[in-house]
């Protein structure tokens, strides 16, 4: 029987949902939020975007090992919403990701 598992990973204005099957990545999905500082201390994050999930099979990591497919999966769902975005989240994000895969 097949376990499916869901991993999440945050950063500040980002937020990957992968899915595991059996410890195998299957499939992932991006959130883009907007935050607005609090003054009492606590950051709220609205959610902007939802893009379409990413599928294991459409991308090469499976061939290659690289981690090129799913970064412009990630760049192409915050580029619309955000014309400047810190190179540094995606690249947390993309820490986060490879630790979990």
């Amino acid at each position: 029987m097949e376990a499916i598992i869901r991993e999440h990973i945050n950063t500040k204005h980002l937020s990957m949902s992968i899915a595991k099957i059996d410890d195998k990545w299957d499939w992932m999905k991006v959130s883009v939020y907007s935050i607005e500082n609090s003054p009492y201390g606590w950051i709220k994050r609205n959610l902007i975007h939802s893009a379409f999930g990413l599928n294991n099979k459409d991308t090469g990591l499976t061939k290659t090992g690289s981690l090129l497919d799913i970064e412009m999966y990630i760049r192409e769902a915050v580029y619309p919403i955000y014309t400047e975005f810190p190179q540094e989240e995606i690249k947390e994000l993309l820490n986060g990701i490879k630790e979990k895969i």
